[in-house]
Order: C-alpha cells, then sequence, then structure tokens
C-alpha cells in the first residue's frame, strides 16, 4: 500500500560541511618542531610519507576485521556495516511526481547471490 508522499522543502536551509585541509604549511611546521627527524624533508617528502601511511592503515584495516589501533592514541579504525532498512530508501523524484511514497528497487545492487 502506498503512503502519502510529502513533498520536501527545497528552500529549507541546507548544511553544509567546512571540510579543512590538513597538509598545509602551518601542518608541515609544526611536524618539524615535533619530529626533529623530519627537519630535512621538504614539504611533498613530508606529504608522501603521510599519503603512505595513509595508505598501510587503510590496508590493515581492511586485512583485519576486528579494526586496528592507530598510533599516538589517536583511538581505533575498523570497518563496520549496518543492516538494510526494513521498507528501502525513498525515491524522492517518483515520490514528488506520483504524490505517493515509493521506495528505490536496486536489484542490481544486492550482488549475485540475490539474483539467483
Amino acid at each position: 500500500m502506498l503512503r502519502h508522499f510529502k513533498h520536501p522543502d527545497l528552500k529549507a536551509p541546507r548544511f553544509r560541511f567546512c571540510s579543512l585541509q590538513l597538509l598545509n604549511k602551518s601542518f608541515y611546521e609544526k611536524a618539524r618542531k615535533e619530529h626533529k627527524d623530519l627537519a630535512a624533508l621538504s614539504d611533498a617528502a613530508i606529504k608522501e610519507v603521510v599519503q603512505i601511511c595513509g595508505t598501510v592503515i587503510q590496508d590493515m584495516v581492511i586485512e583485519q576485521r576486528d579494526g586496528v589501533e592507530l598510533p599516538e592514541q589517536l583511538g581505533f579504525l575498523f570497518i563496520g556495516s549496518t543492516p538494510a532498512t526494513k521498507h528501502g530508501n525513498i525515491d524522492y523524484k517518483k515520490s514528488i511526481e506520483l504524490g505517493k511514497e515509493v521506495r528505490h528497487k536496486n536489484w542490481e545492487t544486492y550482488g549475485e547471490d540475490f539474483l539467483y
């Protein structure tokens, strides 16, 4: 049974996340100040070290089911999943067109075992 669909308010305020770039001049200066062995490295070399470290952590998180502990007491990082919602997500475009609540039916994205 289709329920009545309430049209979303397109004039409502939108939340915009302010992203901060980590690798900037102040980061490089602070890293050189706190870690004397980085003093001889250029900004590009420090950036490469950070990217390689991120790749290593990413690979370890994927390999270890229970996650990994980050260095410098930053915490733990793991990949989790949540079960699918009971009714699925709302297809807003089609719901607006029909005036009734319509759910997405993404049969292609459920994996091969679901299709057979």
